[in-house]
């Protein structure tokens, strides 16, 4: 008898001995027939049939999940953070007095007006709760460490969502969306022609759309939903004769990355249709069910910081430019909105980003623009070819070239996490016409204390389990916001 088994018996009678010898036996027979031998047999001679064969199971457990954390990875980021907030001063402008430095002899000279700015950001503390079973580490032994694996996956679960808080999270909230404009739509659809219809819409935040989560983040719910607007634009229009759909339209928001649509026949309850990432959608349909709009504006996270996106967006002046639905049109090389959005930069802020973060729809949109219609001296391409004659085709967009400064590449970066219809161009670091700025970088993470993990105590109440927590205090300081441009609204 196993040495184990026997000091486990001792003290027990021979019948229960016997007893828990079958239990054991059972136990064991049920292990078997999970490795395909159904119990006991008996076979002339020895084949797989009699059950002595090896389990060829490959060590370690093979984790094919994405930890796609590109933004985080280039953002700088210091480690000396104390108390509840981030706080600094920052002279934001010595020219309000004007530049006409001409004066009569003698005279001293108007004084020069300098603006300042105090600027502080909360600490937030971000986390993730992993667990594992003391059966699944007691059966984990010799193939994986189980805890350990647990908490490595708590991590990596957080890198990623740090990730969409430092593209776009947001804590001051972004406003409702103002008046829908209707038109009768050319396009076929199920409405009544002739007859008047309501409608509404929200705006959501990276955090309530569908792009990061894929289920539906909006309209299942009894309750608010969280990272939403209100929809206080509720309206009606009558369609047209021999009009079956409604196009409405209506202004960007900044900080907003989506919007909820919402309709019903005149006078019945708003219910939820769809969500779009550009500020118009075709009305074919009413819903037969679905939730109802916020009665509450919600965006205003508390457990988050406002993200890049947020920043610049609600920084005011060039830093947010709505497209309103219309797409990217193509220059010579170039895009035009693209050169539009880096000639504000020039002459407002007078900085060049080095950074354009796109969706992968918007990527492949900027690619065709600049191809379609370019120029020898705006295009090269390198052709590979193979000794049996294979030619390999496709073309990459990584660096746009600003018009405006010399020898200055944007950097361009596809962004899986950032929705179709908004496109950020990034200032990181600030030009040497900012001879004392006194940072290093435009944007930075101040981390009060950085990723750290917890093996909790094992609670009665939650049965015998192994909790980890992984967790960051941290904040994103934008030191200079007004160097990143937002465009909103890019039609398909």
């Amino acid at each position: 008898m196993d040495q184990n088994l026997a000091s486990f018996g001792q003290g027990m009678t021979d019948e229960a001995k016997a007893a828990l010898l079958g239990q054991i036996g059972e136990i064991r027979s049920g292990a078997n027939e999970r490795f395909g031998k159904a119990g006991n047999t008996t076979t002339d001679g020895i084949s797989t049939d009699t059950g002595l064969v090896a389990i060829n199971l490959e060590k370690p457990a093979k984790n094919l999940y994405s930890v796609w954390t590109r933004m985080r990875e280039r953002i700088a980021r210091t480690g000396d953070g104390v108390g509840l907030e981030a706080t600094w001063r920052a002279i934001t402008g010595i020219f309000s007095g004007g530049l006409d430095a001409g004066i009569d002899e003698g005279a001293t000279g108007d004084l020069v007006k300098v603006t300042e700015e105090d600027k502080s950001a909360k600490y937030k503390t971000l986390g993730r709760l992993g667990q594992a079973t003391f059966e699944s580490i007691s059966a984990g032994r010799t193939f994986d460490d189980v805890v350990s694996l647990a908490t490595l996956q708590t991590l990596q679960n957080l890198q990623v969502s740090e990730e969409i808080s430092i593209l776009a999270g947001c804590t001051t909230g972004v406003a409702a969306p103002g008046a829908i404009v209707a038109a009768d739509s050319a396009d076929g659809g199920a409405l009544v022609a002739a007859t008047e219809y309501d409608y509404a819409v929200s705006a959501v935040t990276l955090h309530g759309s569908d792009w990061i989560n894929g289920t539906g983040a909006r309209g299942h719910d009894a309750a608010d939903s969280p990272n939403e607007t209100d929809a206080p634009n509720a309206d009606s229009a009558t369609t047209g004769a021999g009009i079956t759909a409604l196009d409405l339209t209506w202004a960007s928001i900044p900080g907003a990355v989506a919007y909820n649509v919402y309709a019903a026949a005149h006078t019945d309850p708003l219910k939820f249709v769809a969500q779009v990432t550009v500020p118009k959608f075709t009305l074919t349909a009413i819903p037969v069910a679905g939730n109802a709009p916020n009665g509450a504006n919600k965006t205003a996270n508390a457990k988050q910081f406002d993200g890049i996106l947020v920043q610049a967006a609600l920084a005011g002046g060039t830093s947010f430019v709505d497209l309103k639905g219309a797409s990217l049109t193509a220059g010579t090389g170039s895009v035009n909105e693209i050169d539009t959005a880096l000639e504000g930069l020039f002459r407002g802020p007078k900085v060049g980003p080095s950074l354009l973060v796109v969706s992968g729809h918007e990527a492949l949109t900027i690619r065709d623009a600049v191809l379609a219609n370019g120029s020898a001296s705006t295009q090269r391409f390198n052709a590979s070819i193979g000794a049996d004659g294979a030619i390999a085709a496709g073309t990459i967009f990584m660096s746009y070239t600003n018009p405006f400064i010399p020898n200055s590449p944007v950097d361009v970066l596809a962004h899986p996490y950032l929705p179709q219809g908004t496109a950020m161009l990034i200032t990181e670091k600030l030009p040497p016409t900012y001879p004392n700025a006194n940072i290093e970088t435009t944007w930075a993470m101040d981390c009060r204390r950085e990723f750290y993990s917890i093996e909790y105590a094992i609670a009665v109440g939650s049965g015998r389990v192994k909790p980890v927590g992984a967790y960051v205090e941290e904040v994103l300081k934008g030191y200079f916001p007004v160097g990143t441009v937002v465009i909103a609204g890019i039609g398909a």
